[in-house]
């Protein structure tokens, strides 16, 4: 390639020419070499990449909010047999206002502003695939119902709502050590053990949310040595909600590694991770079998996991599980990069320091 090209002059040449010239074919002598070097697609599969990131959640969000409103207008009126999307404005101005003013949590708590504004989107959602005809959070056929959901917005916030006064804590270091010493994490039980492998994962491997861990793959992560055979596991990043893989959008800039204490066998993350792929079924063990397996609370054998995945809700609360079993109040997180009584990376270089471990580059998230 020539040195003097300026990397200008190529946008310059791409911004001319038409989409009909980016996706046209090649000429019928090209194909060939075409069709082993490029996959084909078509537009519509274009865009069905573009949309996929965010569909699955509001297809979530979407049908919870429905069926939730359709209950109530059930409980609220039995005679009512229609779907939502059958029901005309006024009336269901009326379900929509009364619902947004009485509905609760399971437990009989408040929901947060931002969940009833939710639920109005997601209902909205429902009814415009529905083809309803008008739209419940623009129309006038539906300000009663915005307006009552903006008055329950704010007597929520006076209540302390959506000032997130009840966000998750991260547990501090003196808790992980009440945590440890209570034995709710370790490696003599199949649910001790599944504990420690999670918390290693998401604390030490900086997992952000719960797309990561959810997405883990038994293949991710490897067991490597370095030169001085000190051994380390490495994740093996994919892209995942949080990290997308597109340019700019946070990769990570190399595979993250989690090293071995050898002076601490018992919390050694290596030592936990060999434990773990010991009680594995070996037959649901390759590299694209779920990474966290469902747990066989009473084994009768070496195998202390099923053949399935663990269930994304009971994932998605492990810390808090784990919180709970420890006697620890309050709602709990896991803060990758900072404990709340110590710098991470200072500890994070004194461990593998003490580990006889080579220098290395510390990446922060």
């Amino acid at each position: 390639m020539d040195e003097d090209f300026n990397i200008a002059e190529l946008f310059a040449l791409a911004d001319q020419l038409t989409n009909d010239e980016i996706f046209k074919e090649a000429p019928q002598s090209d194909q060939t070499q075409r069709n082993n070097r490029y996959a084909t697609f078509t537009r519509s599969e274009e865009n069905d990449l573009l949309v996929f990131r965010g569909k699955k959640n509001t297809v979530k969000i979407t049908n919870t909010a429905v069926t939730q409103f359709t209950e109530y207008v059930q409980f609220a009126d039995p005679l009512e047999t229609r779907p939502i999307e059958d029901i005309p404005a006024n009336v269901l101005d009326d379900y929509l206002s009364s619902f947004f003013l009485s509905t609760r949590q399971k437990n009989g708590r408040e929901y947060e502003p931002d969940t009833l504004t939710n639920y109005q989107k997601g209902i909205d959602r429902y009814l415009q695939e529905k083809n309803y005809g008008l739209s419940i959070s623009r129309d006038n056929e539906f300000k009663r119902s915005r307006n009552v959901l903006a008055a329950k917005r704010s007597e929520l916030k006076k209540q302390g709502k959506g000032n997130k006064p009840h966000a998750a804590e991260a547990l501090t270091e003196d808790e992980e050590k009440i945590i440890r010493e209570k034995n709710i994490i370790g490696v003599h039980s199949p649910k001790a053990l599944l504990y420690a492998v999670w918390l290693n994962n998401t604390k030490l491997f900086g997992f952000r949310g719960g797309q990561e861990n959810r997405s883990l793959k038994w293949g991710d992560i490897k067991i490597k040595h370095t030169a001085t055979n000190l051994a380390y596991l490495e994740f093996n990043e994919r892209a995942t909600k949080t990290r997308s893989g597109q340019v700019g959008k946070s990769p990570r800039p190399f595979n993250p590694k989690m090293f071995a204490t050898p002076d601490n066998p018992e919390t050694c993350p290596v030592e936990t991770f060999k434990e773990y792929a010991r009680r594995r079924p070996q037959d649901f063990s390759s590299d694209d079998h779920p990474f966290y397996l469902a747990i066989i609370y009473k084994p009768d054998a070496e195998v202390w996991f099923k053949r399935q995945a663990m269930g994304e809700n009971k994932l998605a609360t492990i810390v808090q599980s784990i919180a709970e079993e420890a006697g620890i109040p309050g709602k709990k997180t896991i803060v990758y990069g900072r404990l709340v009584s110590h710098d991470f990376y200072t500890l994070a270089y004194l461990q593998l320091k003490s580990s006889s471990c080579p220098d290395i580059l510390v990446y922060k998230a």
